[in-house]
């Protein structure tokens, strides 16, 4: 289940996706990442994480909030997603 972002409520280590390509950074339409850090402005944004399923690479990139959606499980909590050591610098996208 999916639904639209609100900055307030993401955290840390919670997994989401994109609702959008990135073509820049190599990322597709419904990649799935990990929430490392949030940006309240000048636009809400975050950080994820993401493993590029074209290259396999680790890539971080700041991404404004309404270019992702949320992935919960069916009780209503975030899913734990783990990640690799090594990334990618963030690099902000924006619409």
């Amino acid at each position: 289940m999916s639904r639209t972002i609100d900055i307030g409520r993401i955290r840390p280590d919670q997994p989401v996706h994109l609702r959008a390509d990135v073509p820049e950074r190599g990322l597709r339409r419904g990649e799935a990442g990990v929430v490392c850090s949030r940006w309240f402005g000048p636009t809400p944004s975050v950080e994820v994480e993401f493993i590029c399923t074209q290259t396999g690479e680790t890539v971080r990139v700041i991404v404004e909030i309404d270019r992702i959606e949320e992935d919960w499980i069916e009780s209503g909590e975030p899913e734990r997603a783990d990640s690799e050591d090594g990334y990618a610098s963030a690099e902000f996208i924006s619409a």
